[in-house]
């Protein structure tokens, strides 16, 4: 066999044992999801709403007139309020009392308390990443919060209540200011308490949308 014949003959086995391969192979793309919070843009420099994860915990962080929907439950921010004092309270802040008034519907199968006596702790505000608690002794002088009431939150029902933090004068300075401070409130579901080891947390932002914001991250 000649050289041109032995070239052929190469080129038609070569082309023959790509054409097999090329029927048998198959293309497999690898979509990696976007999580954290950072790349989303969910974060006080960008603004986004959405749901994202940071450190090992899943967030949902909505602005302060948005709903925060989570597996358990859904929130809205109704109002924010701050005084040294106010009526029935059994002695005047140590700070400045905020008290924000929330509604809480029930989205489980069965009664459940939100961030009453026996109830998992429901809230925290965190301000230039300081974690404050709420104070149940003031808060239980306002007959309409969270820790007076003592009945449940019947499925579907939607309950409104108070909730209140003493905090330093300082701290509610920077609450609502983004540049500053970079204030949220928590919201937990009802079977979970934020503390150490929370893997689910709802956020309200407690200032003001970001000018640079984008569009909202997909949930």
């Amino acid at each position: 066999m000649n050289r041109t014949a032995l070239a052929l003959a190469a080129a038609t086995i070569a082309a023959i044992a790509l054409t097999g391969c090329g029927a048998t192979e198959k293309t497999t793309t690898v979509v990696k999801t976007v999580k954290d919070c950072d790349a989303l843009g969910i974060n006080s420099k960008v603004g986004n709403e959405g749901t994202c994860t940071k450190d090992g915990i899943k967030f949902t962080i909505v602005d302060r007139d948005s709903n925060l929907r989570l597996e358990e439950l859904d929130a809205e921010l109704l109002k924010v309020e701050k005084t040294k004092t106010f009526p029935d309270a059994t002695k005047p802040a140590n700070g400045t009392y905020v008290i924000f008034t929330l509604a809480v519907t029930n989205k489980t199968n069965s009664p459940q308390k939100f961030g009453g006596a026996g109830a998992a702790d429901a809230a925290l505000l965190v301000i230039s990443n300081k974690v404050y608690s709420r104070n149940t002794d003031a808060e239980i002088a306002l007959e309409d919060s969270f820790t007076f009431a003592s009945e449940d939150t019947q499925p579907d029902e939607r309950r409104i209540g108070k909730l209140v933090f003493d905090i330093p004068e300082p701290a509610a300075a920077k609450m609502e200011a983004r540049s500053s401070g970079a204030g949220n409130l928590d919201i937990g579901n009802f079977s979970e308490s934020l503390d150490d080891s929370s893997k689910r947390v709802g956020a309200f932002r407690l200032y003001p949308i970001a000018p640079e914001r984008k569009e909202p991250a997909p949930q």
